[in-house]
């Protein structure tokens, strides 16, 4: 199992889908016409760790996790439940990779307005630093 893999199962836990209605996750982009509320996540940097004779098998990556709504109360109720579920994590992350931690980083909120229907998308963003043995 690689680490998105072991990713997408954390997430798909009860406490963030009962929010959702589903297990509506995916990564990088909701299908085109996906009702909201959804999550979307993507790795946005790896960087490996470097030692004198042989490099470690430790890696740190960060990854964004995003929640998407039509109402900011759900979303951030949404983050709530992400934050909550990844931020200190430490053990087996979806049951197949080794995490030493994971370090919540930041939260930005971005909403987004249709310029034609002048429809209202709730976004928050929010960035995790996971440690992890390969």
């Amino acid at each position: 199992m690689n680490l998105e893999e072991a990713l997408y199962k954390q997430l798909s836990t009860a406490t963030l889908t009962t929010q959702l209605g589903s297990t509506a996750i995916y990564p990088m982009i909701a299908p085109q016409g996906k009702a909201l509320p959804y999550v979307t996540y993507q790795q946005i940097s790896e960087i490996p760790t470097h030692a004198m004779h042989k490099d470690p098998s430790v890696k740190w990556t960060r990854y964004q996790l995003s929640y998407w709504s039509s109402s900011v109360k759900q979303a951030r109720s949404l983050a709530n439940a992400g934050r909550n579920i990844l931020r200190d994590f430490s053990g087996s992350l979806g049951g197949g990779v080794n995490v030493q931690r994971i370090f919540y980083d930041n939260e930005v909120h971005l909403p987004e307005i249709d310029s034609q229907t002048k429809k209202i998308t709730y976004q928050i963003a929010q960035d995790f630093l996971i440690w992890y043995t390969t």
